[in-house]
């Protein structure tokens, strides 16, 4: 509660100053505490069947660079998806290799046999292009519902500071991405891409 507070003050930065006033932890403790733990715009939630293909799918494609993989699984740290990968996923890799196989069998009956290779790439992306929007409609209903949550339960007048600092940053991190969505809207003559 004291880092939260601290950071609700200044922001999530200058994580040395945080980490004077708890002693006993160490700057790169407090900043490793806000971006696993704290930060409200994680996402806390059972993983989704989409995250699942887009993990298993980004995996195939850029291993296991975890952190590039963040930029396309909104809400989830880098250390979680690591976790999820290594705990969960990667027994489940070969039901998902099974069903890919199916999949792609059905999506290239027709195919001429030198044309494989690009139908398999193009339907990978379209497939990865569909979770990921599944994926970040499902995490932005997610922000929603905390956003309503914190504005409608009541809060005790020491938390207020915090409780405001939340809303305000998940409201501006829909608003960022409201405006990404419109800018690629734009882009691809009124299609969402993302």
């Amino acid at each position: 509660m004291k880092l939260l507070q601290m950071i609700a003050d200044i922001g999530p930065h200058q994580w040395e100053q945080m980490a004077i006033k708890m002693p006993g932890r160490t700057g790169k403790q407090c900043r490793e505490r806000w971006h696993n733990q704290l930060n409200p715009l994680l996402k806390k939630a059972r993983w989704s069947i989409e995250e699942d293909w887009i993990l298993y799918i980004l995996n195939e494609t850029v291993k296991n660079r975890w952190a590039e993989i963040t930029n396309v699984l909104l809400g989830r740290s880098d250390n979680s998806i690591k976790n999820y990968w290594n705990s969960t996923l990667c027994s489940k890799q070969k039901a998902l290799e099974k069903d890919l196989q199916s999949y792609l069998k059905k999506a290239t009956k027709d195919e001429q046999p030198e044309n494989l290779a690009t139908k398999r790439q193009q339907f990978l992306n379209d497939i990865l292009q569909f979770y990921i929007r599944q994926s970040q409609e499902q995490y932005f209903e997610h922000i929603n519902e905390k956003i309503h949550a914190l504005k409608t339960d009541p809060v005790a007048e020491s938390e207020q500071k915090i409780t405001s600092f939340k809303i305000r940053l998940m409201e501006e991190a829909l608003l960022y991405h409201e405006d990404i969505r419109a800018q690629d809207a734009s882009k691809s003559g009124g299609m969402q891409s993302f």
